[in-house]
């Protein structure tokens, strides 16, 4: 029997259903019928039989099966042990990431990576916006990146994050519904923008939620916009997450219905990763998947 044969007797006894096997295994019914058929007929007896709700292990299937997930894990270790013997005793990763989560996300993430795989070297590209980290990946400039971005032809994307985009003013703007603000209160206000590609995503909200607005002001970074706010020369919109670093006394609003950027790990399609590639990127993703949405109002409580 081979490793896929193990997989397929292991897929098939979990759900009791060969349609369902072949579902979660992206194989056809037929192809996993014939292997079945196959492996009974290298093996002598059979595996399964038919009940009136589907299939059950005979008593040799079930005597077999913990030496099948036995096989297959021993496997899994196998090819650990070889990633962690060429890769994760040496090797580096490039991630290119928006200045938000350098500064809330890549410190922890860097200092607990470090302490799993004190031979790999890090290098972090931070501040970048959308556009370039998607550039940098498709010159090969980097290994991933972090960025409100989707999937393409070249690049695919993992959803980790949705960061609410809210509009940030001054301590005494206050609007009809306590904490959530319209376009119609925001007309007489000046807009405050990042720079260039930096504002493509205020620029995305203002689209969705009908906001039209020229920028008076022009800001570059994340600390001078909300500065330029908190000293009641207009509004910004920017996310949540970009506020846990700022301490500028301000208020922030919610639109109606509430406006997200996506936050995903983007990654290269088709190109091999090194098992460092790997172990970093899966380290990501768990560090975001427990990571605690920002506070509805944290600049806020600073003033």
């Amino acid at each position: 029997m081979t490793l896929a044969d193990y997989v397929i007797f292991t897929a098939v006894a979990e759900h009791r259903n060969m349609t369902h096997a072949s579902e979660k295994l992206h194989l056809t019914r037929s192809a996993i019928s014939h292997a079945v058929s196959r492996m009974e007929q290298e093996l002598g007896f059979s595996l399964f039989i038919k009940t009136t709700h589907g299939i059950s292990l005979t008593t040799n299937g079930e005597m077999l099966l913990p030496l099948a997930y036995s096989v297959i894990q021993s496997h899994n270790h196998f090819h650990e042990t070889v990633s962690s013997i060429n890769g994760l005793d040496a090797g580096h990763v490039r991630l290119g990431t928006c200045s938000s989560t350098c500064i809330n996300w890549v410190p922890q993430l860097v200092h607990t990576f470090r302490t799993m795989y004190p031979a790999v070297e890090l290098h972090i590209f931070g501040g970048a916006n959308n556009a370039q980290i998607l550039a940098m990946l498709e010159k090969n400039e980097i290994d991933l990146g972090i960025a409100a971005a989707e999937s393409s032809g070249t690049i695919l994307a993992t959803r980790m994050y949705d960061d609410e985009m809210v509009c940030v003013t001054n301590t005494s703007f206050a609007t009809r519904t306590p904490g959530i603000v319209t376009p119609e209160e925001l007309a007489h206000m000046s807009l405050i923008l990042s720079d260039q590609d930096y504002g493509e995503e205020s620029r995305i909200v203002m689209n969705q939620v009908r906001l039209s607005a020229s920028p008076n002001i022009i800001a570059i970074d994340d600390a001078g916009l909300v500065a330029l706010v908190s000293a009641g020369l207009g509004y910004c919109i920017i996310g949540r997450l970009v506020l846990k670093a700022i301490t500028s006394p301000v208020r922030v609003f919610s639109f109606d219905p509430p406006q997200y950027r996506r936050l995903a790990l983007l990654e290269k399609r088709n190109l091999p990763s090194s098992p460092a590639i790997e172990a970093f990127k899966e380290h990501i993703l768990r560090f975001v998947e427990t990571y605690p949405n920002p506070p509805e109002d944290p600049a806020a409580a600073a003033g």
